[in-house]
């Protein structure tokens, strides 16, 4: 099968040089939607309070970090303040309360668990959602944290003081408790009655959130420009990214936890689509490498890093893949599952059943190939680009986060040609000949083309050119 893979003339002449396919994270793809789960939450109240339970343990950890971190000297150079939100934006989600059960932290942790779950607000939630066995979407889950984040956060700081393991720490307001979230109705109201009220209330607390995290963004961006401003000022800001963004950034990470990262390189079975050229070949002055798979027992190959990659159809529809988290947890072995699943009195949730010997075969099968799937699926409006793709996934013993690590070398007996855009300059086309040759025998075989637009068909037709 002939594959094509539209480039800008840079981009084209590094991956000529390099002999490279450079893998994309979801977030470098044109879609925002790439890669999408739309993850729910739904289980009995064991689930809901492993949950919650590992949100004030992951609150804690976070806490601790930015306390660690801040009593570091102060260096401009580093920008310390920077690197702790980064940290937070990446490690928001506490995945084992159990890896410190062999230090004090850990007695630390259990806790804080038992504090926050005997809360008459958190028993609250864990009974509306877990006995009403409701579904939660990820929006409604930020929801519900928000209004017990000011429960979780103050837990936290006390426990530090009654600890010693803090001298003092300011407490204020700045985050309202949502103490009237409507429980009664989401519990007992039917479905479009519950629905429009989570909505209003979502829609009412996105837009409180988004306005906060603004003025902390506008006063954190004034603080690095100007350098007379008191560090203290500038630890303040990072702390109010905790106290108003952590509720978010935890749920965001919820995804990391069921599934890996995954990378993937595109193709196209379409070397004459305008729309491509545009979008993807420097307004038609790039060019179109053109590959060639390997067929065996019917799947379509190609030798990355001298392994056999399939490559595989993107389906294009509307339907979107549907999770539920507690069933989801495929990541992790049976001892953190459990803790995800039950209770600080160590009552397991019915959905651990889930995950037991019985099932875990068929179970791990249906996992792996939504994992897939969820890489090879867009939204019907991006079907023109007839598109093929080779999936990198994250594993326990290798991870791809760092750009560097997915440039991974093809086989160049692969490439069978290049073909130059309607408006490739000449001295570009020179550049892409020349490194071509510059490779010697490895692309020796490599053929030239151009594309070329025909005013009767109105459409673009590629043919075949000699150079010198």
């Amino acid at each position: 099968m002939k594959l094509y893979r539209y480039r800008s003339i840079k981009r084209a002449l590094a991956e000529i040089e390099q002999e490279t396919f450079c893998f994309s994270s979801t977030e470098k793809l044109n879609d925002p939607i790439e890669g999408y789960v739309d993850l729910y939450f739904q289980g009995d109240r064991p689930a809901w309070e492993g949950l919650l339970n590992n949100y004030v343990c992951s609150l804690f950890i976070c806490i601790n970090k930015y306390l660690v971190t801040s009593l570091k000297k102060y260096d401009e150079k580093e920008e310390p303040i920077k690197e702790i939100l980064k940290d937070f934006q990446s490690h928001a989600v506490l995945v084992d309360i159990h890896a410190f059960d062999d230090v004090s932290l850990g007695n630390h942790l259990k806790n804080l668990g038992k504090s926050f779950l005997n809360d008459k607000l958190v028993q609250k939630l864990s009974k509306c959602y877990g006995d009403g066995n409701l579904k939660c979407s990820s929006k409604e889950l930020q929801l519900i944290l928000r209004a017990v984040h000011h429960k979780a956060f103050y837990i936290c700081i006390h426990h530090l003081k009654a600890n010693n393991l803090i001298p003092d720490f300011p407490e204020n307001d700045s985050y309202k408790n949502l103490s009237d979230f409507p429980f009664e109705i989401v519990s007992k109201g039917n479905g479009i009655e519950r629905k429009t009220v989570v909505n209003v209330a979502e829609n009412m607390c996105s837009d409180m959130m988004e306005y906060m995290s603004f003025i902390i963004k506008s006063r954190q961006e004034a603080s690095f420009i100007e350098k007379n401003i008191p560090y203290n000022y500038k630890q303040n800001i990072a702390w109010a990214n905790i106290q108003v963004n952590f509720p978010k950034l935890y749920v965001e990470q919820l995804y990391d936890v069921i599934y890996p990262n995954g990378y993937v390189i595109c193709f196209s079975t379409d070397e004459t689509n305008s729309a491509m050229w545009g979008n993807y070949a420097q307004n038609h002055q790039g060019i179109c490498f053109i590959y060639e798979t390997q067929e065996i027992s019917g799947k379509n190959y190609l030798t990355v890093d001298s392994k056999k990659m399939e490559v595989k159809l993107v389906r294009y529809g509307s339907d979107v893949i549907e999770r539920n988290f507690f069933t989801s947890l495929g990541r992790l072995n049976p001892k953190q599952i459990k803790s995800w699943l039950s209770s600080v009195d160590e009552t397991t949730s019915k959905l651990f059943d889930t995950f037991s010997k019985k099932n875990i075969k068929s179970w791990l099968m249906q996992y792996r190939l939504d994992y897939v799937e969820k890489f090879h699926r867009k939204n019907s409006a991006w079907q023109h680009e007839k598109e093929y793709r080779i999936l990198l996934p994250d594993d326990y013993y290798y991870q791809y986060d760092e750009k560097e690590y997915r440039c991974l070398k093809y086989e160049p007996l692969a490439l069978k040609g290049i073909i130059f855009g309607i408006n490739t300059p000449i001295d570009n086309k020179f550049k892409i000949i020349q490194k071509i040759q510059q490779a010697g025998d490895k692309f020796r075989h490599v053929e030239f083309f151009q594309a070329e637009y025909e005013c009767d068909t109105q459409k673009i037709y590629v043919r075949q050119k000699k150079y010198p």
